[in-house]
């Protein structure tokens, strides 16, 4: 990038050469170069949960070239939204404000390129209301989705509860949303890909997800080393959870060593859920509930063809 910004300059002091001489273009190169904005590119990737999105940071890590932010706005998310449900989750010295995200983004970026991972319900009220983010041209939005019943199962078996008023935590309306102010607003053209592709066709997606940032695909990034039950994330991830949670959420991709094929969860005889495997039967009728409000945000997603990785 560095290069093409030289030859559009010393291109245009050629044309200009008449008026000004070319030694003072080529000084005028240099300086602006030297003078740029040195941010390496922010990859800021967001998903509904249960989406195998940290076994994709996984990966990240495994690369071995980006500094990586593991849901660092969910603190600030809490503070607001759960301050007493969620207050022992976090250690003291967590992030507490969508500001202080940005700055410890933004400050890491000057660096190296950074990863950072989130929840979508978790940030859609941080980044609707934050037009200098989402413009900033360091700033690469990605989109990570699944088809909402493993997401729904998946995140119900973590809670082992489902109130009605939990539905939005489903987090596909708030993914959608984001998307279409992202799409309106970003600098850079939004990316779209499936959590099935990732575990089907891992090499593929991933080696497409590489082409669209204009980032080498590294294949030894593909395989990784199981994490110990010691793991706190604290210096891989920026973790702010205590590693209880960190492993009661995460374990299995703690623990994982590749892209594998999840579990599958029982459908009828036409392909829709059951959720046979939720017992109780209030958080059963619920949680469907909360699949059929989010399913056509998924299925609107789905059809943003222009942004996914796989077309």
């Amino acid at each position: 990038m560095i290069w093409v910004a030289f030859i559009q300059i010393f291109q245009q002091g050629m044309k200009m050469k008449k008026k000004f001489p070319l030694g003072a273009f080529l000084l005028l190169a240099f300086s602006t170069l030297f003078a740029a904005d040195p941010t390496h590119k922010i990859v800021y990737m967001i998903s509904p949960p249960r989406s195998l999105s940290v076994a994709f940071t996984r990966m990240i890590q495994a690369r071995g070239d980006f500094t990586i932010f593991h849901e660092p706005s969910q603190y600030a998310y809490d503070l607001i939204n759960y301050p007493e449900l969620t207050a022992s989750w976090f250690k003291k010295e967590a992030i507490r404000t969508f500001a202080e995200v940005k700055s410890a983004l933004l400050k890491a970026a000057e660096q190296r390129q950074v990863f950072a991972k989130e929840i979508s319900f978790a940030v859609e009220g941080f980044l609707l209301n934050d037009l200098e983010f989402v413009q900033n041209p360091n700033v690469y939005f990605v989109f990570l989705m699944r088809n909402p019943h493993p997401t729904a199962v998946s995140f119900y078996n973590k809670l082992q509860t489902w109130p009605e008023e939990w539905n939005f935590l489903l987090g596909y309306k708030a993914q959608y949303e984001i998307f279409q102010f992202v799409k309106r607003n970003a600098a850079n053209k939004p990316i779209l890909f499936f959590t099935e592709d990732l575990y089907n066709d891992p090499e593929k997606t991933v080696k497409a997800f590489c082409s669209r940032l204009e980032i080498p695909f590294v294949p030894e990034s593909m395989q990784w080393q199981a994490l110990s039950t010691e793991f706190n994330g604290e210096k891989e991830w920026h973790e702010l959870k205590i590693p209880h949670h960190t492993h009661h959420w995460h374990g299995e991709a703690i623990n994982s060593k590749g892209f594998s094929k999840p579990r599958s969860y029982e459908v009828d005889a036409q392909g829709r859920p059951t959720f046979s495997e939720v017992k109780n039967e209030k958080d059963r009728a619920t949680l469907s509930q909360a699949y059929f409000l989010h399913l056509p945000y998924y299925e609107k997603l789905k059809a943003e063809k222009e942004f996914l990785i796989s077309e």
